[in-house]
Order: structure tokens, then sequence, then C-alpha cells
């Protein structure tokens, strides 16, 4: 009986012979990806042109080596990720691997029948993520054949597709309110304020922070407000 199953070569599964930091040639990803990491990217093919950002699909590693770290990176992007779903780990080969969309899609079971705006735009984003084990044992090294390990064990698929702007004032709207701002507000109510003087407060203080830039952030930051 023929071998039903036809392994993969390594060069076949894996494009990247010698993996190496080199994000500088993707001027795109640059802008898009937190800062202050090191990134390999696999491939990358630029979809669409928006109005305020560039829609792409890519495959990239990452040195990041645990859950922790990845949740970190994952909340300094300036999209908004929800978790989709959680894959079973699969023995010891896999430390942590969870699928997310895009914020804007809600999956909603009905229509709303209220007034309120909703932010569900079905958004198609999406994030893979993947923690590979880079030790097994007694602290041996993996023996895996993936070229990436141990140095770039995090394997991150981005469809960075949205059906909607990222960066103005709407979608900044729905964005999680900043710990910092929560940290302020609550400061502010244990000293004994209400909530419309605690907004008042924080008001005045983004003016003398900000200045001239009020304006704007005031109009793209409602999120204390809605």
């Amino acid at each position: 009986v023929e071998n039903l199953t036809n392994r993969l070569s390594n060069a076949e599964r894996f494009h990247c012979t010698a993996p190496s930091a080199n994000i500088d040639q993707y001027p795109e990803l640059m802008d898009f990806l937190p800062k202050e990491y090191q990134y390999h990217i696999c491939s990358y093919k630029a979809v669409n042109e928006g109005s305020d950002h560039t829609d792409f699909e890519t495959t990239l590693r990452m040195t990041l080596k645990s859950k922790e770290e990845i949740l970190v990176w994952l909340k300094s992007m300036p999209v908004t990720w929800r978790v989709d779903y959680t894959r079973p780990t699969k023995g010891s080969k896999i430390i942590f691997k969870t699928e997310y969309r895009c914020q804007r899609n809600t999956k909603p079971r009905a229509t709303p029948k209220n007034a309120r705006v909703s932010k569900n735009t079905d958004c198609p984003a999406k994030l893979k993520v993947t923690l590979a084990r880079t030790e097994v044992a007694c602290g041996r090294q993996s023996r895996s054949t993936d070229p990436h390990i141990p140095d770039y064990p995090t394997l991150v698929d981005i469809v960075n597709v949205h059906n909607h702007n990222i960066h103005v004032a709407d979608t900044v709207h729905h964005q999680d309110v900043h710990s910092k701002a929560v940290e302020q507000l609550t400061k502010l109510f244990e000293a004994g304020h209400s909530p419309s003087s605690e907004l008042d407060v924080f008001k005045c203080d983004l003016q003398v922070q900000l200045g001239n830039d009020y304006i704007y952030e005031h109009e793209a930051d409602e999120t204390l407000e809605g």
C-alpha cells in the first residue's frame, strides 16, 4: 500500500531559510505594527488602499515566548481584537493558539431595536497567533525542523482587511477606554466627584495637557461619554 500521507519537505513547508529581522523592507507594516518588537516577515501582500490605511495579508514570526507577552503586544495594536476561537494545544508542541476578529464584527444575534448606533460592520479582518514550544522536558531543545525555532517561536497570520476606517474618530469612539483614563477617573470618584463632575475635571486636564490638539482629541475620544 502506498504511503497516503506525503510528507512535505522543509523547503515546501517553510519558505524562510535563515529568518532574521526584516520589517524595514515593509513600510506599511512598520506603520501598522507596534514598535519595539522584533519581526521576521514571511510573506506580505497589499490587498487594497483604504481611505486611512492599507489593507493587507501577512504571515510573520516574532520572538515572543509567552502568552502574556503576546497579549501585551495585541493590546498595543491600532486595531482592537476580540477572541474568536481558542484552539486546543496539540500535545507539548504548542503553548498557545487563538484566533481573533476585529471588534467591529460583534456577531450580533439580532438587529438592535433601539436607536443606538451599532459598532458592528461584520468586519472580515482576522488575526491568528500560534506560540510553539522551544523546549521540552528537562530543558531540552525542541527537535522541530521549523527554521524559525527557537528564535521566532510566535507565528502570526493577519488578514488586515477592514470594511471601515481604523484611525478616524468613529473608530476611536468604539475602542476600549485606556487603563490610565480608568485609573484617573477612579481617583476622581474616590475623591467625591459625581460622574458629571469627573468628566468636567478630566476634560480640563486634557485641555491643559493637549493645548491646541485638544479639539481633535475631544472629537476622537468620546468613549468616556458614549
